[in-house]
């Protein structure tokens, strides 16, 4: 019945963090009127930042830990194991998870930063570059590569704490000596 408990409250605490989110930013981008811009949320995503972060995070982990390590982690992400003592090889499995989460983090950060250089660069080199002589036309456009950007970065650090949080709950399980 705890795990029940449990996995509810990681689907609550889940769903609160992200409409929080959602209204957050819509509220944001409603300007000084109170209004609420939900579409503003749509130039935040976009899918092949998602591929990038994504691909870059879980291919580093599957070049540092197997495939039934990582399965494992995702596993006790939902249905954590109780270690009984301090000798309960349950204590090296959650170990061994709050390393995988680590790792994703470092790795979720580091691929923010390099898709969010990539981007600067496609901005000054293809839109400034190759921009048209209709100075507001432009403008757009590079406000736009630049959110873009911005946006990729934004997500390696959401996907960073994620991870991050999932990792001390791990440590949080570990039975220490007495």
């Amino acid at each position: 019945m705890s795990k029940l408990f449990r996995l509810g409250g990681i689907l609550v605490g889940a769903g609160l963090a992200f409409f929080s989110f959602v209204f957050g930013v819509a509220w944001s981008a409603g300007g000084t009127g109170g209004g609420m811009n939900f579409g503003f949320i749509g130039a935040l995503c976009y899918i092949h930042h998602l591929f990038l972060l994504l691909g870059i995070s879980f291919g580093g982990l599957l070049v540092a830990f197997s495939i039934s390590d990582l399965w494992y982690c995702l596993r006790d992400a939902f249905i954590l194991p109780e270690p009984e003592s301090s000798t309960d090889p349950i204590n090296n499995d959650l170990r061994k998870n709050a390393m995988i989460c680590q790792l994703t983090s470092r790795l979720a950060i580091l691929a923010g930063v390099m898709a969010s250089i990539l981007d600067f660069i496609i901005v000054m080199v293809f839109k400034i570059g190759m921009g048209s002589t209709d100075i507001i036309g432009s403008t757009v456009i590079i406000v736009e590569g630049i959110v873009k950007a911005l946006a990729v970065l934004f997500w390696g650090f959401m996907l960073a704490a994620l991870f991050t949080a999932l990792k001390f709950r791990f440590l949080s399980q570990v039975q220490h000596e007495e």
